[in-house]
This record gives C-alpha cells, structure tokens and sequence, in this order.
C-alpha cells in the first residue's frame, strides 16, 4: 500500500468536496479503510526548492510521492486514486 499526500486549501471548496468524496468512498468500500492518507497545507512546500512538491491547484494528491492528480476532483477522480494507492 502506498501513501496518499493530498495538498488543500482550508477556503477550498474542491477540497472540501475531495475530502467528502474521500469518507463517502471509505464507507461504502471497506477496503478503502485502512489507506494512509495525509493532508499538507499546499503553503507549506512554496520556496523549498526543485525537490519540492509542486503544489498550485487544489487538491493535488500524490500516491506513493508521484503527483496523480491536481484540480477539481470527482468521485470517480477519488476511487483512481484510493485504486492506485492499494496497487
């Protein structure tokens, strides 16, 4: 299993919505349950360096630290995710 690092905005209403997706999946799939999902403030990285996470459009998640998204999400844009991270 791989970990979920997903970039927000706290005045972010995709991230808001991405977040619900997130609870809403985890109880309709139990496998889902278990995934190490973490939540960074998308500030926190800004002038770092190039080795930073890249982080301009919210939420963006990143499995296993390999961005997989960045923007508006769907449900369907939550399951990929959850899928990839369980792979």
């Amino acid at each position: 299993m791989k970990p979920i690092l997903m970039s927000v905005r706290e005045d972010s209403p995709y991230c808001k919505e991405a977040i619900l997706w997130m609870e809403e999946l985890k109880k309709e799939n139990h496998k889902y349950l278990n995934l190490d999902i973490n939540f960074v403030k998308d500030s926190m990285y800004s002038g770092v360096g190039e080795d930073a996470y890249e982080m301009s459009f919210v939420p963006t998640l990143y499995v296993g630290g390999t961005k997989v998204h960045q923007g508006t999400v769907t449900k369907d844009t939550i399951r990929e995710v959850f899928d990839k991270a369980l792979e």
